[in-house]
């Protein structure tokens, strides 16, 4: 196949997945991105601010914050010898909100999305891994690994919650933090966004 030109997919359409986390506590990255100023890019050595909850919150929610964190792939070359894809975890300006701006329940929304990105680190491994031997394999991979990553981040976040009652349980909340910095840690070798693997050709 001949390449393609990079391309964003987004949201649920073509291997992109977005989700809300609604809590009570959190930091995040303040990066411009390419697609634009409304999403930042995860990075660690950014944290977010309050200011970057742009959306209108939700009255009717029980919760003080909102965030809204995306894990999208990009495609940069598809053909018989070679797949490279970009996987980015963002989060999103305009879809993330807050009704209070303590600094307790902004630690708290940062750490959902470090989990994100742990999710999408997690991701990155399997595609790096997998072994290509067709390119009529890749979507049905590509497909797999998003929907893990879906789950993964949706269990660790459910997870997360409750056992730190939103941000709300100190000691929970920093064993918590210290729990996620270290798998991110051990995943350190593929936070780089770009992942790009090799056919693997039949012996004869």
């Amino acid at each position: 196949m001949k390449k393609r030109k990079p391309s964003y997919l987004m949201i649920f359409i073509l291997f992109s997945i977005s989700s809300i986390s609604l809590v009570d506590g959190n930091q995040l990255p303040k990066k411009q991105l390419s697609k634009g100023a409304d999403v930042i890019f995860w990075d660690p050595k950014i944290k977010l601010t309050w200011d970057d909850f742009q959306g209108k919150p939700d009255e009717k929610s029980k919760y003080k914050a909102s965030t809204y964190t995306i894990i999208d792939s990009k495609v940069n070359t598809r053909c018989d010898s070679i797949v490279d894809y970009d996987f980015v975890c963002s989060f999103g300006k305009k879809e993330s909100w807050k009704k209070i701006t303590t600094t307790n329940l902004l630690k708290h929304e940062q750490l959902h999305f470090d989990i994100a990105e742990l999710a999408t680190r997690k991701l990155r491994k399997e595609f790096l891994d997998y072994k290509f031997t067709s390119l009529d394999s890749i979507n049905p991979m590509i497909n797999r690994i998003f929907e893990k990553a879906v789950l993964t981040r949706r269990t660790l976040n459910n997870q997360y919650d409750k056992e730190t009652n939103h941000g709300l349980v100190s000691e929970k909340q920093k064993l918590w933090e210290i729990k996620i910095a270290k798998e991110l840690t051990e995943l350190e070798r593929y936070s780089k966004t770009r992942v790009v693997i090799k056919r693997v050709r039949s012996k004869k």
